[in-house]
């Protein structure tokens, strides 16, 4: 939003399902860097005007919540443990900080929309290296909380390592047993004291390894627990009114070495890449479908095409949308992955209803990225655009223009994509013009998807699907 010129009129043909007299409905494109980490010094404003120079219209911050791997011997883990941590959030108590800041540079750039958020990785374990180190599994596997209410809220998020992990119920009773040991030690004094004293010591060590006395959701002494700590995280992201994201796996962490007890316990965080927890998780708002990594949960029929038919068959209350993630902290420039939001307005309101919608698409390649000039779907006297369903009966037309963001030519191939399947592709240059209609014979209904996917030289662009339930005629 540096320019009206910046501003320009994002169509996604938006006649809503049932409502086609409304007519359609322009959007402004809003361009996006998503996941952005301000760093140590958390100067959110030099972001801002890194982002406003680079024609970046948005920001959505991820800084670190929790970044701490603890271990500990068997019987007194908390007491004996040795901790490897990296700065976060949590480790500075810097999140109302944080917050604030965010705010003042919302303040000061009116003209930009400035989003909070807090990346977290809510699970890791331990496991047996074999005759090498310890593996220490799922430290590199992320996912983001945004739009929740203060520092509290996202401080008591359910993370490894964090306050939030810790719940309070008829557990934490039998924590306090330690005082029956206590007890002995100064009542049964005709017993001998050497007897009180080694059980009342052996009872205060214990009393105080299990202070607060609140029991952790998880531990990472038990193996992997499936996507449990991740399905309890978004979930509660969801009860406080924020969004979930699927961020890309910290290929950077991959391999890490770390050193615990003065490097008497070595560990390594094996590779790892994005794919069941999508699957086995309900309620993400998106994912990362465009990153810096090399693998990508939105090729074709991979997790994410797995993921929209379980929606379409009714196994699933809502899709997962596709988002482009800068991963910044990498060095990346912020404008080299963008997500494009098509909002009703620019404010924070705004994106966070488009990213609820999936109106938007992920693109890549700074100045010379794509752009999805149209992309709709057609029934009779129906439209529908990403994000929504079509509803209608006879033939389904789908329509996509693509051009360069600077006008350019440029040589582009497009791919539609219907329930997994490519169904149409075409080659040729920017700007380029899609059509592929589908004949609807009469009979049982047609439930399915259309995603569309482009190449140009250095750009990559993952538009979201449109549904679409139609009856023969």
């Amino acid at each position: 939003m540096a320019s009206i010129a910046r501003l320009v009129v994002f169509f996604i043909s938006c006649i809503a399902a049932y409502g086609a007299e409304d007519g359609a409905v322009e959007y402004l494109a809003l361009n996006a860097a998503v996941q952005v980490r301000v760093g140590e010094g958390l100067d959110v404003e030099r972001i801002a005007q890194e982002a406003r120079a680079a024609g970046v219209d948005a920001v959505v911050f991820t800084e670190p919540d929790v970044r701490r791997v603890d271990y500990g011997p068997p019987f007194l883990r908390s007491l004996l443990r040795s901790s490897y941590q990296e700065h976060s959030l949590y480790s500075s108590n810097g999140t109302a900080q944080y917050l604030q800041n965010v705010e003042r540079a919302q303040q000061r750039f009116p003209q930009m929309v400035l989003v909070e958020g807090v990346e977290s990785r809510p699970f890791y374990y331990w496991a047996s290296g074999g005759d090498g180190p310890w593996a220490l599994e799922q430290w590199n596997r992320r996912i983001a909380a945004v739009g929740l209410s203060d520092a509290e809220a996202y401080g008591g998020l359910p993370v490894s390592g964090g306050a939030g992990i810790g719940v309070w119920n008829l557990s934490s009773v039998l924590l306090l047993w330690p005082l029956l040991g206590l007890a002995y030690a100064v009542v049964a004094r005709a017993h001998p004291l050497a007897l009180r004293l080694v059980i009342g010591a052996a009872s205060l060590l214990c009393l105080v390894e299990n202070v607060p006395f609140t029991v952790p959701l998880w531990d990472p002494y038990k193996g992997d627990l499936g996507p449990a700590p991740y399905q309890h995280y978004i979930d509660r992201v969801n009860e406080g009114g924020g969004l979930a994201l699927w961020l890309p796996v910290d290929e950077a962490l991959s391999q890490r070495r770390i050193a615990l007890f003065f490097g008497q316990l070595t560990a390594f965080v094996p590779p790892a890449e994005m794919g069941d927890e999508l699957l086995k998780t309900r309620g993400a708002t998106a994912f990362a479908a465009l990153h810096s990594g090399r693998a990508s949960a939105a090729d074709l029929g991979r997790s994410w095409d797995k993921v929209l038919i379980e929606y379409l068959n009714g196994e699933r209350r809502q899709p997962l949308w596709a988002l482009g993630c800068v991963d910044y902290d990498s060095g990346a420039q912020l404008d080299s992955i963008l997500t494009v939001f098509g909002v009703r307005q620019a404010s924070r309101a705004g994106l966070f209803e488009a990213m609820r919608q999936g109106r938007m698409y992920a693109v890549s390649g700074g100045a010379l990225r794509l752009q999805l000039e149209d992309f709709r779907a057609e029934s009779a006297d129906r439209s529908a655009g990403a994000g929504e369903t079509l509803v209608g009966a006879g033939s389904v037309e789908v329509i996509a223009r693509l051009s360069s963001q600077n006008g350019a030519v440029q040589q582009v191939r497009a791919q539609l994509i219907r329930a997994g399947k490519i169904v149409r592709e075409v080659r040729g240059t920017t700007p380029l013009e899609m059509r592929y209609v589908e004949e609807v014979e009469g009979g049982k209904p047609v439930k399915t998807y259309f995603r569309l996917m482009a190449q140009s030289g250095d750009s990559r662009l993952v538009s979201n699907p449109i549904f679409a339930r139609v009856e023969g005629l």
